[in-house]
């Protein structure tokens, strides 16, 4: 265990410098630089097939502080240049109790007052249920997340979030329409 932190070769030849294991969604994750430029990388450890230790024998540091890297986004990706964005969703009174128990982010906040009367009437659809916030960087978890609440909970902004979630649930309905052509 001693050479993991110190500077590892992947098998694709790849030198690199382990920083923090990170766990999300149960699994583990090892965050580092690679040695030639310094760019951050993550691998999931259950898909490392070999890790052979360097002839280098010095340690880099970390090029920033890598926990804070993980602040602003859900899981593990983090992509270059990602603005962070403020996500208002509603949820459904089926799923509010558990998001308000386990919050989706650090970020998290619930929407009452002034804001959630405007929501209200802008979306007087959404009966019941309760308003949220967070701000993250868009990456994959955060949608899968988002969506994995299925019609409990509804992004409202911004809209290039709400589009893809929109764009990815037709693909998925597209998909169970070739298996089952007969229901929607």
């Amino acid at each position: 265990m001693g050479e993991l932190f110190g500077v590892c070769e992947a098998k694709a030849g790849i030198e690199f410098h382990p920083y923090i294991l990170k766990q999300y969604n149960d699994r583990w994750y090892l965050i580092g630089a690679a040695a030639e430029d310094g760019k951050i990388l993550t691998f999931a450890l259950d898909r490392i097939i070999e890790i052979q230790p360097s002839d280098i024998q010095h340690f880099e540091d970390a090029p920033e502080d890598l926990k804070e890297r993980f602040d602003d986004i859900i899981g593990v990706t983090l992509f270059d240049n990602c603005p962070l964005q403020t996500i208002t969703f509603w949820v459904s009174d089926e799923s509010k109790n558990y998001i308000l128990t386990k919050p989706l982010h650090g970020s998290q906040k619930t929407i009452s007052g002034d804001k959630e009367t405007i929501l209200r009437r802008k979306y007087p659809q959404l009966a019941g249920g309760m308003f949220f916030s967070i701000e993250c960087k868009r990456n994959y978890e955060l949608i899968s997340v988002l969506t994995s609440f299925g019609d409990n909970l509804l992004v409202l902004s911004p809209d290039d979030i709400r589009n893809e979630i929109i764009n990815r649930i037709s693909r998925i309905s597209k998909m169970y329409h070739l298996i089952n052509p007969s229901v929607l």
